[in-house]
């Protein structure tokens, strides 16, 4: 009996961490953000563009709002470390509340009466409307163009970082050419002539 019961409380706290764990921009179990590729790149460019990282969430829970964005943000470390640099917008659908959480170091330029006005203006008239989608773009195009536009979080290029990729195709391929003497199987000879052949927040419905 007594090892059903730790068993149980084991099974509790595992699916609590999984249900708790976000992962990067989109997280919409009900698929209400039909534009999924769109905001994948916008997080993704602003991420590159800014270090900045983003959470969206769109679910269904019981709780206080503030204590789950709180969580959610804390458990998840959203934002780069000891940038604190994360942003969480929250939609709870059973009721439309909404929550947006920057990290401490987005506050100098997303402070939470900014975050309340950008919530009020691009998400709560679109979700009131059941227009989910629209509102999550919206409103992530505008805190996004808010911190492009202070010029505050430029991110530092790293050439080699940057073009990893690109760089290790590379030496791959010379190291092919050097070992083939140009012959290899995707390649034609280079002997022989031609070849032809890319924390802080603002809320809403309180």
């Amino acid at each position: 009996m007594k090892f059903e019961i730790f068993f149980s409380i084991i099974v509790f706290i595992l699916v609590m961490h999984s249900v708790n764990a976000l992962v990067p921009c989109l997280n919409d179990e009900y698929g209400l953000v039909y534009e999924t590729v769109k905001i994948s790149e916008l997080c993704s460019e602003l991420e590159r563009e800014t270090g900045v990282q983003t959470a969206i969430v769109l679910t269904n829970f019981s709780e206080d709002i503030d204590s789950y964005a709180i969580r959610l943000f804390d458990e998840n470390k959203i934002g780069e470390k000891n940038k604190d640099n994360g942003i969480l917008i929250v939609v709870n659908i059973q009721n439309n509340e909404w929550i947006i959480l920057v990290g401490y170091g987005l506050e100098g330029v997303l402070n939470d009466a900014k975050l309340a006005e950008i919530g009020r203006t691009y998400l709560e008239p679109q979700i009131d409307e059941e227009n989910y989608n629209d509102g999550i773009i919206d409103t992530f195009a505008i805190l996004a163009y808010t911190i492009y536009d202070s010029g505050e979080f430029k991110k530092e290029k790293n050439f080699w970082k940057d073009n990893r990729h690109i760089i290790l195709a590379i030496v791959i391929l010379i190291f092919l050419l050097i070992i083939t003497k140009g012959k290899t199987f995707f390649l034609p000879s280079i002997n022989k002539g031609f070849g032809g052949g890319r924390t802080g927040g603002g809320r809403g419905k309180r």
